[in-house]
């Protein structure tokens, strides 16, 4: 590997260009923790914002329903109906619905920004859009998820484990039903892992948010309408940054390179 530039015989050149890689990259992770810690302390906001509009958030869950009822979608009622008496299933959807969003979430990121960094821009700005675009809806149009209402289990309280048993549930929004920002992460990190992984198995990953969906609205966190929204914002989200990365890209061509590096796969 040749380099642009002569070093001296001590390797002080070479030490040099490395340290300012680490600085560069160490001031990259600073940005990205900054920005995605950013939109928690967001998150903590609405949720005090909106945390006395339970009327209004009622309310607006009968709208839900009835366009779902317009549109011909199943009653998230009655699919819960359906398997109540399989308690293992749906305790399985209850720890799912727990353990299958911030963490997994949060490996993929760790990973993504490890080892596809050229790349994981895309994947930082479709998070914060689709995250800041369900902030603004959670505010605008507060809903309470179908658990809360007649007709309708709360699986978590009926067969456990709850999420909201958790000190760290202390933080969640109950009036932020709309949209589904499980169904949205989800989505994001199976797109990205199937775009960026080189792996034959890499197309199981479109399972999470398939499996999401069916968790949200078995456990009547969500409904339909939730996570269609959500895949909506996915699909605006990444566009536009794929938009954003292009142009960015385009301007980058004029600039010289020291070196050729390591084609990523594109995010498209």
């Amino acid at each position: 590997m040749a380099l642009s530039t002569t070093t001296s015989n001590d390797g002080s050149g070479v030490r040099e260009r490395g340290s300012q890689s680490e600085r560069g990259r160490l001031a990259d992770f600073a940005l990205n923790a900054s920005l995605l810690a950013g939109l928690w302390f967001a998150y903590s906001i609405v949720r005090q914002v909106t945390a006395d509009e339970w009327t209004q958030a009622i309310l607006n869950s009968g709208n839900i329903l009835q366009l779902q009822d317009w549109l011909g979608l199943p009653h998230e009622g009655a699919l819960q109906q359906l398997l109540l008496d399989r308690p293992n299933l749906i305790r399985s959807a209850n720890i799912y619905y727990m353990w299958a969003h911030f963490p997994v979430t949060a490996v993929f990121v760790v990973w993504a920004f490890t080892f596809h960094r050229s790349t994981f821009s895309v994947i930082r700005n479709t998070l914060i859009g689709v995250t800041g675009a369900g902030l603004i809806l959670h505010l605008v149009y507060p809903l309470v998820p179908p658990r809360k209402l007649p007709g309708f289990i709360d699986t978590g309280v009926v067969f456990g484990p709850s999420p909201y048993d958790l000190s760290a549930s202390e933080a969640a929004n109950q009036l932020a039903a709309m949209p589904s920002l499980h169904v949205g992460w989800a989505l994001i990190v199976a797109l990205s892992i199937v775009a960026l992984s080189r792996s034959r198995w890499r197309l199981v990953a479109l399972l999470h948010p398939l499996v999401t969906v069916a968790v949200v609205v078995l456990t009547a966190n969500h409904y339909w309408i939730d996570a269609v929204v959500a895949i909506l914002l996915v699909a605006g989200a990444w566009a536009y940054s794929v938009k954003i990365e292009r142009r960015d890209l385009l301007h980058l061509e004029h600039i010289p390179q020291v070196k050729s590096p390591k084609r990523e796969p594109e995010l498209v």
